[in-house]
């Protein structure tokens, strides 16, 4: 963030660990949400002064306050909304409602998308287990396995919601497995030429993936916890969340292969 700051490029992200009472762009993101419900949609113009004066505090309080912003990077993966659908089975449902209610309050545009896919046997695990723990609360898996694996929405029509929502942005589409954090750094900051020098940073994930008696006892819990990032700790030498079989990881492999051509292609030639 703080190299990042210095090329004029403000990074508005998600709650980290040890950084959850700090302003965020979950917040903004969270009144998205709450313009799509019929009453927010009456009051459009008084939110979108809210995500106006959000953003303004979120800039105020950027790593270098010196520095004249030419950019602004919003990373958060609730931009696209919830993950999962009521009934499960769908990637981001509410896509597109989604993002049409966040262009309305934001007040700037948008003029540059990254998207990072990523193969939907890992994505379902990962986001269900970050889901049960740090976020409202959910059913176990078992008990949403079959509805999991349909995916009747998938990452193909999710891009089309985006395309729809911004036609005249820029979108570069990526895929985790063949493409390293360092490259699409790169690409997202446009630095073709290799001028920033990335390998001198240690990079590490935001947030520790919960294990299988984290989740566990997250869901016996009556309310949401506190502080869910001490129940990560605490449970951390766990079982490791694996709860699909071998045959049903492949099949979900095989879809995920089968994305359409144009978007692999872009994938493979932005970088």
């Amino acid at each position: 963030q703080d190299v990042l700051s210095a090329r004029g490029i403000a990074v508005l992200t998600p709650p980290r660990p040890d950084k959850r009472n700090q302003k965020t762009i979950r917040k903004l993101v969270n009144l998205a949400g709450s313009v799509r419900r019929p009453m927010g949609k009456l009051l459009i113009w008084f939110k979108r002064k809210q995500a106006q004066t959000i953003m303004l505090d979120l800039l105020n309080t950027a790593t270098l306050r010196d520095i004249v912003f030419e950019d602004i990077i919003l990373s958060d993966e609730k931009i696209l909304g919830s993950i999962f659908g009521r009934n499960g089975k769908s990637i981001y449902p509410a896509t597109k409602s989604h993002l049409q209610a966040l262009k309305k309050l934001l007040p700037l545009d948008v003029s540059k998308i990254h998207l990072t896919l990523r193969s939907y046997d890992t994505f379902i695990i990962s986001s269900y287990v970050m889901r049960a723990v740090y976020g409202s609360k959910i059913k176990p898996f078992e008990t949403m396995t079959d509805e999991l694996l349909t995916i009747s929405k998938g990452w193909n029509d999710v891009i089309d919601d985006i395309r729809f929502i911004f036609p005249n942005a820029e979108l570069t589409v990526s895929l985790f497995e063949v493409n390293s954090f360092e490259e699409r750094l790169r690409s997202l900051v446009n630095d073709p030429k290799n001028q920033m020098n990335i390998g001198q940073y240690i990079v590490r994930p935001m947030n520790r993936a919960p294990t299988r008696e984290a989740i566990e006892h997250v869901l016996g819990l009556s309310e949401k916890p506190d502080n869910p990032d001490e129940i990560v700790d605490q449970f951390a030498e766990g079982t490791p969340f694996d709860p699909l079989t071998k045959e049903q990881k492949t099949a979900l492999q095989e879809r995920y292969k089968k994305i359409s051509p144009r978007y692999k292609i872009a994938a493979i030639f932005v970088f």
